[in-house]
């Protein structure tokens, strides 16, 4: 246990192929200069095709790599359960297997791969990429592939969607707009697997509200709108609903908590009248994270004398927005998601953007 409660940091198991019958296991510390350190790994290997086996070894932390009796026939995934604290990296061919399997899944419905296992081979991925030891596209051909309306759950649309974020955030940081339109481009590859769940759910309409059900389809949802507002689901059923609800004065919200984001984003893009009822409605709301997420919403306005407005009042509420922005608790609790969600919106609106640097310069 020395390697593990002694020994800062943790590995990052590679996987290769050496002959028809046999895979080697190689092990390094896993950051972006490898170091001479090796621990104690617990090998836990689940076949899934042709006939599903689960096998076992350990890897010392003595050697530095290790043989193991597998043959080419045979599609498995390593630390599916994740049972040991470290990552792994397949080569190309092994993940292209790996990801021909889960599109089997996706055609037949079944699952032969775990939801789990598939949100730890996305998170592993994206680590990857940002070490630079993958490229956008392997990326990319993982989230467009692996994903599917069957089998998918919460857990591996939180690992693709805590992506996405991550890197819209960066580019909106660093001021990389055109970067930000490049990744939203990118993700119009798993559009139809995002639509396809929400179908699934029967999000536009009438899902319970309970559960891990409700924060999916407000995810699913978000994204959805956020990747293409021109949707049936996003642009007119978000017209009918506000027209019912202008017509009374004294209504709540006409969403559901978890869907009043996406839609009253889209409301409040069509025109300012949807917009200064969508204002008026966060002015009366209590919470921080309640006002976040209209204020999200309303900064998806085109109108500047709008844009000045919401900045106006983020930093009535929530204080200086670059500094808040890349709050680390922020970006990191699901607790500030609302908040996350609303300086994505403000840092990619063109309108707010010209704000914010006029008052900077001011």
């Amino acid at each position: 246990m020395d390697t593990w409660t002694l020994v800062a940091g943790y590995p990052l198991l590679r996987v290769s192929r050496i002959t028809p019958t046999q895979v080697r296991f190689t092990q390094e510390r896993f950051q972006l200069e490898p170091i001479n350190q090796t621990w104690w790994i617990p090998l836990s290997i689940r076949v899934i095709s042709p006939a599903p086996a689960e096998r076992f070894m350990w890897m010392s932390n003595e050697e530095s790599e290790t043989i193991a009796s597998i043959p080419v026939s045979e599609i498995f995934i390593v630390n599916p359960n994740s049972d040991g604290y470290y990552r792994t990296l397949y080569t190309s061919e092994m993940l292209q297997s790996i990801l021909g399997q889960m599109e089997k899944d996706c055609a037949t419905g079944t699952l032969s791969i775990s939801a789990s296992a598939k949100a730890k081979i996305v998170d592993d991925y994206v680590s990857f990429l940002k070490a630079g030891l993958i490229n956008a596209s392997t990326m990319e051909s993982i989230l467009s592939r692996g994903l599917c309306s069957q089998s998918d759950s919460l857990v591996v649309w939180q690992t693709v969607f805590k992506y996405f974020n991550s890197e819209l955030l960066q580019a909106s940081k660093q001021k990389e707009y055109s970067t930000a339109t490049e990744i939203k481009y990118s993700m119009k590859r798993i559009l139809p697997s995002i639509n396809d769940a929400l179908h699934k759910l029967e999000a536009d309409r009438n899902m319970p509200n309970k559960g891990d059900v409700v924060v999916l389809r407000g995810e699913l949802l978000f994204w959805s709108c956020f990747i293409d507002e021109s949707q049936f689901h996003c642009k007119d059923y978000v017209n009918e609903i506000m027209s019912s609800w202008m017509d009374d004065s004294g209504a709540n919200s006409p969403f559901p908590v978890d869907l009043e984001e996406p839609y009253f984003c889209i409301a409040a893009s069509m025109n300012a009248t949807y917009w200064e009822r969508i204002f008026e409605l966060m002015q009366n709301r209590i919470s921080p994270a309640a006002k976040a997420r209209l204020l999200s919403a309303l900064s998806c306005t085109p109108e500047k004398s709008s844009a000045e407005r919401i900045v106006q009042n983020v930093q009535e509420y929530f204080g200086d927005l670059q500094s808040y922005a890349w709050n680390t608790k922020m970006a990191t609790s699901a607790e500030y998601q609302p908040s996350l969600r609303m300086t994505l919106r403000l840092m990619s609106n063109e309108a707010v953007r010209q704000v914010l640097y006029s008052a900077a310069e001011s």
